[in-house]
């Protein structure tokens, strides 16, 4: 088995309710609010955060971030599997209630 490949997805989607996911790239940390609808005019994919977690130095390994749900549904821990550091992401429908913040 010395020749089989493992792949990791590079991004993910994470669904918060009927109609919205989150959309992560699992390679950088950067998150998207998606809203998908039958009605093309009701339909979106927004920014939640433009950061990249990572330094141009690392290593682009698929997988190092994950999003995991809390009981809010609004709310979200990102973390950093290789570093071990952990985020809070808040989405929500107007730009001043996404954000993601550093949990220390």
């Amino acid at each position: 088995m010395s020749n089989c490949r493992f792949f990791k997805h590079s991004y993910k989607n994470l669904f918060t309710n009927t109609y919205n996911f989150l959309e992560l790239n699992t390679v950088t940390g950067q998150i998207w609010l998606v809203q998908w609808s039958t009605n093309s005019s009701e339909r979106f994919k927004y920014i939640l955060d433009i950061e990249e977690r990572i330094y141009s130095w690392d290593e682009k390994i698929a997988g190092r971030f994950e999003l995991y749900p809390t009981k809010n549904i609004y709310t979200f821990i990102l973390l950093d599997n290789i570093k071990g550091h952990c985020w809070q992401v808040q989405w929500g429908f107007e730009k001043y209630e996404r954000f993601v913040t550093p949990i220390y």
